[in-house]
């Protein structure tokens, strides 16, 4: 008899939540390979009970101070190593020890980067040392570190040394890794929108709109993209061109709640409330505890009066 727990899918929110991860993360995952989700009509993302296991196992190797491109590429050389296993996150057991990436496999510690023994890290010392999580992933206390200077000629390993530096809180030194991948690679869907998301806070509208614009044209599936394009042009008093771009981002997911929440926001500005009211309402059904809930059910009975 077959497990119940994987017949079933989870939605992209689902193990959004379930995990403690943005959305945007789990698409990144997605595109990068580390996940295999399904499609539904082509689109819509769809996840097993395994996706579910391997992207807690990720989010908790990334948490322990492990770099998201060396989650990566240790589950490409898994699947090289073991093609029968499909999500080797899930069904191998990982641990992270300082900066390196180790699996017990057949009773015994190997780095699935080189394929070696760990001869000098014995199985029962890992047992003693490490912490069992619920994500299948056993974990030795980490240091996070700084990333070595990326290859001169790689935009993604300037991409993800900007991701880092994000993580550290460095947004200047942030802003700088993702100007020189865009220089390498101006259509790097990642490059764009997290440069336009700097620039946009830092109060330069003109070249966020650029970047957003460039990041819709290269990226169109991404609900994001659209938003934060959306975003911007709200900001540059376009309002109906604002409105066509969160309703495109809800066309592509119609539980993005925060794309709800900024087009009745926008349709409020432009004194439509009975265009706003849908959107408070699937905002309020997605969320009805936060402050934006208050802010939201205050605009519902406004408008009911």
């Amino acid at each position: 008899m077959s497990d119940p727990s994987t017949d079933r899918f989870y939605s992209l929110h689902e193990v959004a939540r379930i995990v403690g991860v943005e959305p945007s993360q789990l698409r990144r995952w997605d595109r990068s390979g580390l996940l295999r989700a399904g499609r539904v009509d082509g689109r819509t993302l769809r996840y097993t009970f395994r996706d579910l296991i391997t992207a807690r196992a990720a989010a908790a190797l990334i948490r322990s101070g492990v770099r998201s491109a060396q989650v990566r590429r240790t589950v490409i050389a898994l699947r090289a190593w073991r093609p029968d296993l499909e999500l080797p996150l899930s069904q191998l057991r990982v641990f992270s020890e300082g900066d390196r990436l180790l699996v017990v496999s057949d009773g015994a510690v190997m780095e699935p980067l080189t394929g070696q023994l760990v001869l000098d890290l014995p199985l029962k010392d890992v047992a003693e040392r490490a912490r069992v999580s619920q994500s299948n992933v056993l974990t030795v206390p980490a240091r996070r570190r700084r990333l070595p200077p990326p290859h001169p000629r790689d935009p993604h390993a300037f991409f993800e040394a900007g991701l880092e530096a994000e993580a550290r809180g460095a947004a200047t030194e942030a802003h700088s890794c993702y100007e020189e991948a865009l220089e390498l690679d101006p259509e790097h869907p990642g490059v764009l929108l997290n440069l336009g998301n700097i620039v946009y806070e830092r109060g330069d509208l003109e070249r966020a709109l650029a970047l957003y614009r460039r990041g819709v044209e290269v990226a169109g599936d991404l609900p994001e993209a659209h938003y934060n394009l959306g975003n911007v042009l709200d900001d540059l008093d376009q309002p109906d061109a604002a409105i066509g771009c969160y309703e495109t981002a809800l066309a592509l997911d119609a539980r993005f709640k925060a794309a709800h929440f900024n087009a009745a926001l926008v349709w409020e500005k432009m004194a439509r409330p009975e265009r706003a009211r849908p959107h408070w309402r699937h905002y309020l059904d997605l969320d009805a505890h936060s402050e934006s809930a208050a802010v939201a059910r205050g605009f519902l009975q406004g408008s009911a009066d």
